[in-house]
């Protein structure tokens, strides 16, 4: 122990080379974020649609109070023209539990959703379609199968997926 004790009290010796400093700087990973930079804002363009009268102020204070319930940040539902409405969400997975969520109703009509692609460009003309899930009743157990689910779906639509546990049930299809 005292030659450990003795070492360690010896002088420490630099050479000018082994006295400089110098300061490393990380580099910033280039998935990391600019705070200085604007956040990406999250959209949705909505409409009722219906051809009865509503109240719109009415109609944006209940659907976003529903879509709030469901999402981490604030939801803010502006009005556009055209009986659109601009739906500002606060980051993509709310976005994406509103749209999986859907089809939404707001006086018993269907209120018809999309990603938009530009905000100043909203004109609904892509608020053609509405994804609903379908459920087959009355078929035979065996005759269950994708290829009905795709007959059912060529009168409806788009077949978008087949739920999975009730094809060994009762044969329910999600359909677009």
């Amino acid at each position: 122990m005292d030659d450990l004790a003795n070492s360690l009290s010896v002088a420490l010796n630099l050479t000018d080379a082994e006295c400089t400093v110098h300061t490393l700087h990380d580099p910033t990973p280039s998935n990391v974020p600019d705070p200085d930079a604007p956040a990406t804002d999250i959209f949705l363009v909505a409409k009722l649609h219906t051809i009865k009268s509503f109240n719109r102020k009415v109609f944006m204070e209940k659907m976003t109070g529903d879509w709030s319930n469901i999402s981490h940040f604030p939801v803010t539902i502006t009005e556009r023209t055209k009986g659109l409405f601009l739906v500002e969400l606060g980051s993509v997975g709310d976005r994406r539990r509103v749209l999986l969520q859907q089809p939404w109703t707001y006086l018993n009509q269907a209120i018809l959703m999309d990603i938009p692609s530009s905000v100043d460009a909203l004109n609904g003309d892509r608020l053609i379609k509405l994804p609903l899930w379908v459920q087959v009743h009355n078929t035979p157990f065996l005759k269950i199968s994708q290829q009905l689910a795709e007959l059912v779906s060529t009168s409806l639509g788009h077949l978008l997926e087949i739920y999975r546990p009730s094809q060994r049930n009762l044969g329910a299809l999600l359909l677009h």
